[in-house]
């Protein structure tokens, strides 16, 4: 099995927009594209996104979307708050891995489009080592398991790739 994680694109704290509210801003709308095109050229598709519902996400997932579309890809988007909750202190992280327990079966490769620190949390734990995931990063998990749920169990789980807009690594 195949996680992404996608950590949002950097977003404006001006407009005095409530922080669930914050759109991208010009660096975050440039490099939500690039870092599709990298996924792409890695062939780190996933079948099937769940982004936190905030705007920043969201926004960052649309970008992407349409890079993966070009080549073909079309992956099913599902936005679920609870990415942001968790992220946020307001949700626990037994809701978290509820969503993931919701995954259906035979989904192979998931993305998780969100914040931190549960995308640097997650990483650090699945991993076995400390990644750092700054804005519009991706991390590619891949690791054996019948389910999500058994997924997030496991530990030593492999990093296939560290992408970051400005430098590619994999």
């Amino acid at each position: 099995m195949k996680l992404i994680l996608i950590r949002h694109a950097k977003s404006s704290h001006k407009h005095g927009l409530p922080d669930h509210e914050r759109p991208l801003n010009k660096r975050g709308k440039g490099d939500a594209p690039v870092i599709a095109s990298y996924m792409v050229a890695l062939g780190h598709i996933p079948e099937l996104v769940i982004s936190s519902d905030a705007r920043r996400c969201l926004d960052t997932w649309e970008l992407m979307a349409e890079v993966l579309k070009k080549s073909g890809h079309e992956p099913e988007l599902q936005e679920n708050r609870v990415l942001y909750d968790v992220a946020h202190q307001n949700g626990a992280w037994h809701d978290f891995l509820n969503v993931l327990r919701s995954v259906p079966e035979g989904v192979e490769s998931l993305a998780l489009v969100g914040h931190n620190p549960t995308m640097e949390d997650l990483a650090r734990s699945l991993a076995g080592e400390s990644v750092t995931v700054t804005t519009c990063n991706v991390v590619v998990l891949e690791g054996e398991a019948r389910t999500w749920f058994e997924f997030l169990g496991r530990s030593g789980v492999e990093v296939l790739a560290h992408l970051s807009p400005r430098e590619p690594r994999s």
